[in-house]
């Protein structure tokens, strides 16, 4: 019997025969991350009337390269137990402007819509079009002002590899004579001395994700506990049928995709001002960059614990700010706190709000805005001979130490099941909203220092952006001047320290859609059996 998703309220076990279809026509990476620290994606644009030999050269290469959830998790537990990687992981997906270039009816893709909020953040639209994000003009975008088709994520451990297949990938295209442009974006992973991911501000990035299987579930509970934030997530806040799938059980999922430029000089400037206007001293100045990420560099949550040392390692993702409602630990513009209220909703932006199951229904509904983020920083950093990341700090002159050189980011990417319902809602009412979560005053939020934005690019948050348009004068970030006391706030904006760069909306198609073009020839096969031959060390597990 085919799997109903919306009938799962509940992680599922991936061996359970009845979701072995599933997983196998599902493409890698939505689930649960492919873990490569070396990526590039390709944005292709293909010439006008080539369809037919498109449709050919994305079925062959989806069968040469294409990784399904279900080789996923094979080559996972391949590596933990013997500590070799799989071949080559790759994924496509395609813009709405790629199905229309493909004579595809875009309105088939029916994305759930908030009806409390109008949003024209949609797949159907595309991302240059959604003016509710408040993104710079496209014209100065890398990539996206102009129509992409199809983006092709090409991931391995061993770069050499990568390079190879890539040559490889880019000689076919040129070979068919169906490429009219591409764009083309590499990704390379930087870590910790723990060999945890970080971003170019320093910080532990991915330590908290919805999480869609039993056993990852289980692991997080033994590693964080799962008594005050249930990580857990069903298919369906990732995972929509493919409308044009040929096979049962075909899903699909939605893409956001941002190239995300880092300012680490201005991040950097800005938090040693935060440092003075605090009066921090010593080992206390790490808040004031905690105070803005919601952790501190290490991952510690700032509203566990006033320093990133006095806390127990389980506490990293086990809370929620129940008992912060005035913002004296954790700020409400906190960027993790933005972007994840963990029940801020029910207990802040609704005053009053008592009955026990209105609560639990809107902490059900705040949930479901969750994002699967995936993604990997780009750029070149220096790193010591482990390959781990020297943070960068500020000389006395306020230059970076060690510089940077040339621009660095993030390749920010999220799954879903509705853009407008999830990403949309997230970036419009929760991230540029300068009264979520609090909308009281004198603690009226402002936008989300790292990824905020209004409409002319100003951090601060004028009257327009209120619907009663008020206040009547710019808006300042209010930072606890104390750990844990809510009597004193000082007024400081932090913000314009990201610059998007360019992106699009996508939609991640069944492996079936994919492999219905065309048909298996002996090369392809004779490819893929190569492939699975080739193997290197991994040291990531996935």
């Amino acid at each position: 019997m085919p799997v109903d998703i919306d009938l799962l309220s509940a992680p599922i076990e991936p061996t359970d025969p009845d979701f072995v279809p599933l997983l196998a026509h599902l493409q890698g990476n939505i689930l649960k991350s492919h873990g490569r620290n070396h990526t590039v994606d390709l944005f292709l644009t293909f010439k006008p009337d080539y369809q037919g030999a498109v449709r050919r050269w994305l079925g062959d290469f989806s069968r040469r390269y294409v990784t399904s959830a279900l080789r996923q998790l094979h080559e996972s537990a391949e590596f933990k137990a013997n500590g070799l990687s799989g071949r080559i992981f790759a994924t496509v997906s395609l813009s709405a402007e790629g199905y229309r270039y493909l004579k595809y009816d875009t309105n088939a893709f029916v994305e759930r819509r908030d009806p409390s909020l109008t949003t024209g953040v949609t797949f159907a639209a595309g991302m240059k079009a959604a003016a509710e994000l408040k993104d710079p003009a496209p014209t100065g975008w890398e990539f996206g002002a102009d129509d992409i088709h199809v983006l092709v994520l090409l991931a391995d451990e061993d770069p050499i590899r990568l390079r190879q297949v890539l040559d490889r990938v880019k000689t076919d295209l040129d070979a068919q004579g169906i490429l009219d442009h591409h764009f083309e974006q590499e990704g390379v992973g930087i870590r910790d001395e723990s060999n945890q991911p970080l971003e170019h501000f320093g910080y532990r990035d991915g330590v908290s994700q919805p999480l869609f299987y039993r056993k990852d579930v289980s692991e997080e509970r033994e590693r964080f506990g799962t008594s005050e934030w249930d990580p857990s997530a069903p298919l369906r806040l990732a995972l929509v049928p493919d409308p044009f799938a040929p096979a049962p059980e075909s899903f699909g999922s939605y893409l956001v995709y941002r190239k995300l430029e880092q300012d680490v000089l201005k991040f950097k400037t800005l938090e040693k001002e935060l440092v003075a206007e605090l009066g921090l001293q010593g080992v206390e100045e790490e808040r004031a960059g905690a105070l803005v990420i919601g952790r501190f560099e290490n991952g510690v949550p700032v509203e566990r614990s006033g320093s990133e040392q006095a806390i127990q390692f389980r506490d990293f993702n086990d809370f929620n700010y129940h008992d912060d409602l005035q913002a004296a630990r954790c700020p409400f513009q906190a960027h993790i706190r933005k972007t994840n209220p963990r029940g801020d909703t029910a207990r802040v932006r609704i005053p009053g709000l008592t009955d026990p199951d209105a609560i639990a229904q809107t902490d059900a509904g705040e949930q479901g805005r969750r994002i699967t983020r995936r993604g990997i920083t780009y750029g070149d950093r220096e790193t010591n001979a482990m390959g781990q990341l020297i943070r960068p700090g500020l000389t006395d002159t306020g230059e970076l130490n060690p510089a940077i050189e040339g621009e660095v980011g993030l390749l920010f990417q999220c799954y879903q099941g509705s853009i407008p319902d999830q990403f949309g809602f997230m970036q419009k009412a929760w991230v540029n909203a300068v009264d979520f979560a609090s909308a009281t005053p004198p603690d009226f939020t402002g936008i989300d220092p790292i990824i905020g934005q209004t409409t002319a690019g100003d951090v601060n948050a004028q009257a327009e952006d209120f619907a009663d348009g008020s206040p009547a004068t710019p808006l300042l970030h209010q930072w606890p001047l104390r750990y844990d006391d809510a009597t004193a706030k000082v007024p400081f904006n932090f913000g314009d320290v990201v610059r998007l760069r360019g992106g699009e909306f996508f939609f991640t198609p069944s492996v079936s859609f994919l492999t219905s073009f065309g048909k298996a020839n002996r090369s392809v096969q004779e490819d893929v059996a190569e492939q699975e031959r080739r193997i290197v060390p991994n040291r990531t597990a996935e």
